[in-house]
């Protein structure tokens, strides 16, 4: 990392002492990233203990987006790669995200139909049994 970008990283984060920058990474995720936009770098945050990326591009707070996952792979680049704005509209975001929550929300009513109909097939024996004995 040219020593320029670490002076501008390190004088945007010296209010937050949890953020602490990422250099590089056993599959290079860091050096990926930076490649892909000058601008970007990785910080792990100590709170949350969670990757996020961050942007020297974005005004006052450097934070671009929260990594999802523990590691840093290849799915890292994909999601930068995905989000950003730069090479796809806003719009096309927002569809993206929208139609993961629906496939979300339908994988949930499927598992909660599953459910009740599991439950229903346990209690149905009980039910039957209940009113025989009672006729």
């Amino acid at each position: 990392m040219k020593r320029s970008k670490l002076n501008d990283i390190t004088y945007r984060l010296q209010s937050k002492p949890f953020l602490m920058l990422v250099e590089t990474s056993v599959n290079r995720i860091p050096e990926a990233i930076e490649d892909y936009d000058p601008n970007m770098f990785i910080c792990f945050n100590t709170l949350d203990q969670s990757y996020e990326v961050h942007s020297l591009r974005n005004k006052g707070d450097t934070h671009a987006m929260s990594i999802p996952w523990s590691v840093l792979d290849q799915r890292v680049i994909e999601l930068v790669w995905r989000r950003d704005q730069n090479k796809h509209s806003l719009k096309e975001i927002m569809r993206d995200i929208d139609r993961h929550n629906k496939a979300i929300d339908e994988r949930r009513d499927r598992q909660r139909h599953s459910d009740i109909n599991a439950a229903a097939r346990e209690t149905r024996t009980v039910f039957k049994r209940y009113a025989e004995e009672v006729m």
